[in-house]
């Protein structure tokens, strides 16, 4: 009975998760995207002289944040694999250990992701603030 319970309670919290993030995903990207798109355009056909430099940074940025971003939900779904091994484990250690194993790994790829999104926006304000603004 209590597995059955916990099985609904996950499975719930993943269909809500599933149903919630792509949309915030996408609309963030979708903005993103007809931003990069329109500025583009407006470049291309002269209606818009633009900074070609901050316009990269603002671009690459975005990639950046994209990119962490779906790296921070592959983190999630690891969290909740780990977790699902754990409660499924039943008492085998070997289960357990690579329950363990999967949330130390995904904590330590966390630890990563966060460094790396906070050294790449330390050197975009650098960049930004000793080139555009001298």
């Amino acid at each position: 009975m209590m597995l059955f319970l916990a099985l609904v309670l996950t499975g719930s919290f993943f269909a809500a998760t599933l149903s919630i993030a792509p949309t915030a995903v996408a609309q963030g990207f979708i903005s993103s995207a007809e931003e990069i798109l329109s500025n583009t355009g407006l470049t291309v056909y002269g209606q818009n002289a633009t900074d070609d430099s901050q316009t990269l940074a603002d671009k690459v940025g975005g990639i950046i944040n994209v990119v962490l971003g779906f790296l921070g939900i592959i983190f999630l779904i690891l969290i909740i694999y780990a977790g699902f091994l754990w409660m499924t484990a039943a008492g085998n250690d070997d289960a357990v250990g690579r329950a363990k194993k999967i949330l130390i790994n995904s904590t330590i790829g966390l630890v990563i992701v966060i460094a790396a999104y906070t050294i790449s926006s330390f050197i975009f304000n650098a960049i930004q603030q000793n080139v555009l603004t001298p």
